[in-house]
């Protein structure tokens, strides 16, 4: 998933009622899954990621770098491997008409949003608000996070397993479609996403923590809804998750009918009916959850 998705989830909303539990506990669930029928030679693999975990939560299975070693390819939602990659996202994390967020933002809360990022980085929304808020909320989630140990990705750990092993990496999205899906996102719209996540970060980071917590229990049905119930992700969860999983079905046949692919992807996109792993059954394929031990 993208770095706004992220973000997202530490705003989200967890109001979970109890039948939302028993509807999702009865469920098999993974974060790991195998891909296999539909003409397939061999077995492809599906793993469900978080971008960014502190050092202290994270927790590589066995059972996940053994389906890596496996494969012949490595499938991220973008190469990050691509050692232009970085070059490519401060390009594109300039808003293209060159506006302004703090016009955006309501006068009442544009003295505190001022604030947050001076103490954070130095410098306030007279230089750094010609930046998309997809970009700024990047900056304020790693601001808000209190790790003990270094922050983690499991993309990155899984991208340099990869290279270490010599399975090539490719990806199934650029980051310049990520980065275009917020073209079609008003302005505004995002801007009060991020206001929100500054004005009460305390909520954020709680948020946040049972997040990693659904994660670790690798409660993917459950990590699908604290995705999408809040009122944004209502609003735009076509364009930022269903529209996305539906792009990657092709590409991931198109890998799979050729090589062994091992598909990393954030964990919300795997649940749903219009998550990944229900649209690959549609397709013909048979998913097996991999029970691995976090």
């Amino acid at each position: 998933m993208t770095m706004f998705a992220i973000v997202k989830r530490i705003c989200v909303t967890l109001i979970l009622i109890p039948a939302l539990y028993a509807s999702t506990a009865a469920q098999e669930t993974s974060l790991l899954w195998k891909i296999e029928g539909n003409g397939l030679e061999s077995p492809s693999y599906l793993y469900g990621t978080m971008h960014l975990i502190c050092g202290e939560d994270f927790v590589m299975a066995p059972e996940v770098t053994g389906a890596l070693k496996q494969s012949s390819r490595l499938a991220l939602e973008i190469d990050i491997s691509d050692p232009e990659i970085m070059q490519k996202m401060m390009q594109l994390s300039v808003n293209p008409d060159g506006s302004n967020i703090k016009e955006y933002i309501r006068e009442e809360n544009r003295e505190q949003v001022d604030a947050f990022f001076t103490t954070n980085y130095g410098a306030g929304l007279e230089q750094l608000g010609t930046m998309r808020p997809i970009a700024l909320t990047s900056m304020v989630l790693m601001a808000l996070l209190e790790c003990e140990d270094e922050i983690q990705s499991y993309d990155g750990y899984l991208m340099t397993l990869a290279k270490k092993h010599e399975i090539e990496v490719s990806a199934l999205e650029t980051v310049e479609f990520q980065y275009g899906l917020f073209d079609e996102i008003p302005l505004d719209d995002q801007v009060d996403e991020l206001v929100r996540i500054i004005i009460d970060p305390e909520e954020g980071r709680d948020e946040f923590r049972k997040m990693v917590e659904t994660y670790l229990s690798q409660d993917i049905y459950t990590m699908y809804a604290l995705v999408t119930e809040d009122e944004f992700w209502e609003t735009y969860r076509d364009l930022l998750l269903y529209e996305r999983n539906r792009a990657w079905i092709p590409e991931i046949a198109r890998m799979s009918a050729e090589e062994t692919v091992f598909y990393a992807v954030g964990a919300g996109h795997l649940a749903g009916d219009y998550g990944v792993i229900n649209l690959l059954r549609n397709e013909g394929y048979t998913l097996t959850p991999v029970k691995i031990e976090m």
